[in-house]
């Protein structure tokens, strides 16, 4: 994924290693969610800290390509 934040700034790449609904009374797994509903910790690979993790609104984020 491609971190793309709404403020101008360096544009980081990353791992999505988890999802979580923003309002968890709408938390169900057979739902499909619009990406204003949910957010992904992100773990940035080319960041200068390490294990650097962070919490990523979805409609921010850009997929660079899928597992497999």
């Amino acid at each position: 994924m491609e971190v793309d934040p709404p403020a101008p700034g360096k544009r980081y790449q990353g791992v999505v290693v988890e999802r979580k609904t923003i309002n968890p009374n709408f938390d169900d797994p057979n739902r499909l969610f619009h990406p204003d509903e949910y957010h992904c910790k992100v773990l940035i690979i080319n960041s200068d800290a390490d294990n650097d993790q962070r919490w990523v609104r979805t409609k921010w984020l850009k997929l660079l390509s899928k597992s497999s």
